[in-house]
């Protein structure tokens, strides 16, 4: 399982783009195997809005960029810290990745309806917008970051419930069935989109999601693929219509046989 999981996490940054460095580096970089950066890891940088503090994880590698520039959106009730195979194996391959926590990691704010759970989501958009908001802020915090960030190169990413959220950072667009309102958000910056479990697969959303992003996408699965917030586990009365997608760009969909939610334990843990 950590082999094919190995593959899909090399596949997910290729997708992203196809050559974030230089082409002699290109083939030890997706050759399915650990990238050649050394990582640097800062496990918090404290960002403060409205009356909530947004702690970032920091993940880049040891070596003269610019890289570009993932966001990562963790599973509910997950974490910062609960992602660090992933981000660390993006960031040898020439990436450096942001991790926010939002407000329900850790068992925060719970999730107990439906008009909750939205909020939640849209909150973790914001999130994901203030990582880029604050770019400046973030190196100063880190200062051997400086030079390091392409900010012309923004990958939204999401894991779980968080896939949902990287998807409306990239233009998904839905209508709530039972009101009629359409739900969307205004951030336009993310360049391509990575997701790292089936959103179609969560409560509420309907089984296609995954195509709603008008942004080059990929999306790694399994035939196992469900989570605490996913269909059968989180009773619901209606699915949202998915309203966006189609266009004409890149898709990317890998589905691994018996694949489940966690690819095998690596991610939702802390690596020891």
């Amino acid at each position: 399982m950590l082999r094919r999981t190995l593959l899909v996490l090399m596949t997910a940054a290729w997708t992203a783009f196809a050559a974030p460095i230089d082409a002699k580096a290109a083939d030890p970089l997706y050759a399915g195997a650990e990238g050649p950066y050394e990582v640097v890891q800062v496990p918090s940088v404290p960002l403060q809005t409205g009356d909530r503090t947004v702690e970032v994880r920091v993940v880049y590698p040891q070596a003269d960029g610019p890289f570009p520039v993932i966001v990562l959106s963790h599973g509910t009730f997950s974490s910062k810290d609960m992602y660090e195979r992933v981000a660390t194996f993006w960031s040898a391959a020439g990436y450096v990745v942001l991790l926010p926590n939002h407000i329900d990691a850790n068992f925060g704010v719970q999730p107990t309806g439906e008009d909750v759970m939205r909020e939640i989501i849209m909150t973790r958009v914001a999130d994901l917008s203030l990582m880029i908001d604050r770019l400046d802020e973030i190196e100063s915090a880190v200062p051997e970051l400086a030079g390091r960030m392409d900010r012309t190169r923004l990958v939204a990413a999401g894991h779980s419930i968080g896939t949902v959220v990287a998807m409306y950072a990239t233009g998904l667009e839905m209508r709530n069935p039972v009101n009629g309102e359409v739900e969307s958000h205004t951030e336009d910056r993310f360049d391509a989109l990575v997701m790292i479990s089936d959103p179609g697969k969560m409560a509420l959303q309907p089984d296609d999601l995954w195509v709603g992003s008008d942004v080059p996408t990929f999306l790694g699965t399994g035939t196992e693929d469900y989570g605490r917030m996913g269909k059968g586990n989180r009773p619901t009365t209606y699915t949202m219509e998915r309203l966006s997608g189609g266009g004409d760009v890149p898709r990317y969909f890998l589905n691994i046989e018996k694949g489940d939610h966690a690819f095998g334990g690596a991610i939702h843990r802390v690596q020891s």
